[in-house]
């Protein structure tokens, strides 16, 4: 398990989501931050796997991923 900390802005690019998703998250419940004693929101990288549904057992896995785009005229 990962204690490594990432800022909100790395976070956000990591999940590819807005800064302003991750604080709605956040104050849900959804994704917990940690503070620094200057109040900028950290998140752990083992809580952002969690959230994520990845392993987070320190084992290397392979994990595959597929994007498929289809577009026609008709769209």
């Amino acid at each position: 398990m990962s204690d490594r900390l990432l800022t909100i802005g790395e976070t956000a690019d990591l999940l590819g989501v807005g800064i302003s998703t991750l604080r709605h998250w956040d104050d849900t419940g959804q994704l917990v931050d940690v503070r620094t004693p200057g109040g900028h929101r950290r998140y752990r990288l083992s809580a952002i796997e969690e959230f994520q549904g990845l392993e987070t057992s320190g084992e290397n896995e392979a994990v595959t991923a597929v994007y498929v785009r289809v577009s026609s005229p008709d769209q």
